[in-house]
């Protein structure tokens, strides 16, 4: 049964049996609608398999023709397929005289029947030999190469059909081949396998399915995100030299699948970098840079590894002034989470508007006034925040603390469960239609000091006040326009820049609709924040003072105290500032009040795309090392994704054996045993060295060694304990009354037949 030649030659004219080897396979199986569902690279599907017994045959070595065709049929039934719809057999073929002609015979009786399209038949035993117990997954793993490359492998060692073969027009490949596809039926194959103990297997392989269509540009995100991560920054080079390396073949939906695997399947080290791109030439462009000594635009060791400190993040919440028409459009078109978080919005506020939301926010741009006033404005800066907390929300990034700008202490709210989002939008609806009936006032941002404003406000201007307090000489004044333009007239120094706003909230002009405003907002559920809170109205942390209805009504009326909210934001410990806007209008003013320390992070930034700016806030969330959930960032606007194989981690090759050549190394000998008489050998463990004084003595020659020289002595001890371990096992198994230096001796005279 063993090839008399070293070479299995399965179906061969020159076979003389088998040539034993082996190995071992590994298949992952998972259910295919799993594996779409989770972006798997599909390699190749299993449609059915199935598994008889020879029953009673002519031997042990001999099988079964009947066995193998029932098998074989057994297997096509339950795949539903006819014995034409399958173009490859992976056969047993051991090269045997006796297994070979029967299996071509049942194959035979099986496939050639009415067939169309042509069969060919191969065995991975040419190329490794008979694996036995492994012989069935090589050829399974062999065969799902094949789906998988569309190539259909040589025969190794084959010259021609063995005389005892009938030739019925199945092909055993001489040559690779192309395996070309078919309008009518997806490439299939069946794999046998054949056990010593006459039971047999059958598996029916499909190629993947076709991958998902590419989407549309207005289905996928402008852009993509890449992290990467290792022990050290010369390790972290090498991993960005590597993925670069890759990118020269890459398309650009490779460059996404790429950045989608890296994102879910790569280990988050200390060293960290981040790259946002559009394409893969421009991520190739940046890992090369970074690869040859140049910095990454988002790297640094993550701060909750390097200082044992997690990172506390804060949201800030942007108030009016922010809105634009088409804000978040992008993020609308691609995100299902922004998506729909703003069409929730939108569905509550039809009962207290009547047009749509979404219509104003994504109107022509000549036709954005209706966008600027309050009675929309407000209710849209809302909406657009409270989606971009969603998304962010989505991904597993949530603050630790929220401070709120003017309006946007709404969406603090929410974000810190003060208010359900039904009864924002109510008193927001409410609100902003109130304000809106107050009339024309005047808005103005002073370069000055609350004190010197303060001071010019005298008490016939009692139509104007101090609205917000943005930092030391960042304040703003609103109220009647003929009392802030008396205000102006009599101070013609100050820096002055307008602010256009439609009415004057945290003035006097709201005086009238304050009654009003408590009457409804004592309709409405208000709970303890389970989210740090700064009030910006406070001007500092807050928590039963927000659950009262007397609360909101001041916050309409009395000043804005932004300042004092990030100095209450700073005490709180927050290292991240992200702003939950349209723009980053918070992020400066917060720089302005605790200078440049922490990083701020907008979620949008015109004219800037909406994933670019989203992104790169996100790599820089990553290399800070926040928690982020992956899974759902590759889902967002990243539509028919598959995993890509990656470049392995460069190891860096290093040798932790200690160096006998170091100074203050010097091999011990051990004394030669003094003579002494024979003596019986006690079987007690040596107490020669009592292990506390041995371990005391180590102990203080380590502690006033030399750094480099400790190596040595701990090695020396070492060495002396593995000798005397050695030198007592010998001992032990002595026979009784004998020592070892006898023991020694008797064996020194055994000599060559010892």
């Amino acid at each position: 049964m063993l090839s008399t030649d070293g070479r299995s030659r399965s179906f061969d004219v020159d076979a003389s049996g088998y040539v034993r080897s082996e190995g071992c396979g590994i298949v992952v199986l998972k259910r295919l609608s799993d594996a779409v569902a989770d972006g798997n690279r599909i390699l190749a599907v299993v449609r059915a398999s199935a598994a008889n017994q020879d029953g009673a045959s002519a031997g042990l070595t001999v099988p079964s023709e009947a066995a193998q065709q029932a098998l074989v049929r057994k297997a096509l039934r339950l795949a539903e397929l006819a014995p034409d719809d399958i173009g490859y057999i992976e056969a047993h073929g051991s090269g045997t005289a006796v297994g070979d002609p029967i299996e071509w015979s049942a194959l035979r009786a099986v496939f050639e029947p009415g067939r169309t399209q042509p069969l060919y038949i191969g065995s991975a035993k040419s190329n490794v030999g008979h694996l036995e117990s492994a012989a069935g997954i090589v050829g399974f793993i062999k065969t799902v190469l094949a789906l998988d490359r569309h190539y259909i492998p040589a025969q190794l060692h084959h010259r021609a059909l063995h005389p005892a073969l009938t030739s019925w027009g199945a092909e055993v490949p001489q040559r690779g081949l192309p395996w070309l596809p078919s309008p009518s039926r997806a490439r299939r194959a069946g794999v046998s396998s054949f056990g010593f103990s006459g039971t047999n297997v059958h598996v029916i392989l499909e190629e993947a399915p076709p991958a998902i269509e590419e989407p549309s540009a207005g289905q996928q995100r402008s852009h993509d995100i890449l992290t990467l991560s290792a022990h050290s920054d010369t390790a972290l080079r090498q991993v960005a030299a590597d993925y670069a390396a890759i990118l020269d073949q890459s398309t650009d939906a490779g460059f996404r699948d790429g950045c989608m695997t890296a994102q879910r399947e790569r280990s988050r080290y200390v060293e960290r970098a981040a790259f946002v791109a559009s394409s893969a030439a421009e991520l190739k462009e940046q890992l090369s840079s970074f690869a040859a000594g140049a910095p990454a635009e988002t790297q640094r060791i993550a701060a909750a590894q390097k200082t044992g400190r997690s990172v506390r993040l804060g949201f800030l919440f942007t108030g009016g002034g922010a809105q634009y028409i088409g804000m978040g459009r992008a993020l609308f078109e691609t995100s299902d989470v922004f998506a729909n978080a703003l069409k929730r919005c939108d569905a509550l506020l039809k009962a207290h508007r009547p047009r749509s939301l979404l219509d104003v926010i994504f109107q022509d741009e000549a036709q954005d006034a209706e966008l600027h006033q309050v009675a929309y404005m407000q209710p849209a800066l809302f909406a657009v925040s409270y989606a971009l907390t969603q998304l962010w929300q989505s991904w597993g990034v949530r603050p630790d603390v929220v401070l709120g700008h003017s309006t946007g202490e709404y969406g603090a709210a929410c974000a810190a469960g003060i208010m359900t989002l039904e009864d924002a939008l109510a008193l927001i609806a409410t609100r902003s239609q109130l304000m809106q009936t107050t009339g024309t006032a005047t808005t103005i941002a002073l370069r000055a000091t609350e004190a010197q404003i303060a001071a010019r406000l005298g008490p016939d201007e009692d139509g104007v006040s101090i609205a917000v307090i943005n930092g030391e000489n960042n304040i703003v004044i609103a109220g009647r326009p003929e009392a802030v333009h008396r205000v102006l007239t009599r101070w013609p120094e100050v820096e002055a820049t307008p602010i256009k706003v439609s009415c004057g909230p945290h003035s006097p002009l709201m005086d009238p609709i304050l009654d009003a405003f408590e009457a409804a907002a004592q309709k409405v559920t208000l709970s303890p924040p389970h989210t740090r809170f700064i009030s910006s109205t406070l001007g500092g942390a807050a928590d039963a003072q927000v659950v009262t209805a007397q609360y909101w009504r001041h916050h309409i009326r009395n000043t804005v105290r932004f300042m004092d909210g990030m100095r209450a934001l700073q005490k709180e410990g927050v290292d991240i500032c992200l702003e939950m806007g349209p723009k980053p209008t918070l992020l400066s003013l917060g720089k302005d009040v605790l200078g440049g320390d922490g990083v701020w992070l907008p979620s949008l930034q015109p004219p800037f795309a909406d994933w670019e700016v989203l992104l790169r806030s996100l790599a820089s969330l990553y290399v800070h090392g926040v928690d982020i959930d992956w899974q759902a960032v590759g889902r967002a606007g990243n539509v028919g994704r598959q995993r890509a194989a990656l470049p392995p981690y460069p190891f860096t090759r290093r040798s932790y054996f200690l160096d006998l050549t170091a100074p203050g190394f010097t091999a011990r000998r051990e004394p030669a045993p003094a003579q002494a008489p024979a003596a019986p050998v006690s079987r007690k463990p040596s107490s020669a060295a009592p292990p506390a004084k041995r371990q005391q003595s180590v102990s203080q020659q380590l502690k006033s060694a030399l750094p480099h020289a400790r190596p040595a002595l701990l090695a020396n001890y070492i060495a002396s304990c593995v000798r005397q371990i050695l030198r007592l096992g010998v001992e032990r198994h002595l026979p009784h009354g004998i020592t070892r230096q006898q023991h020694v001796s008797r064996k020194n005279n055994i000599g060559c037949n010892a």
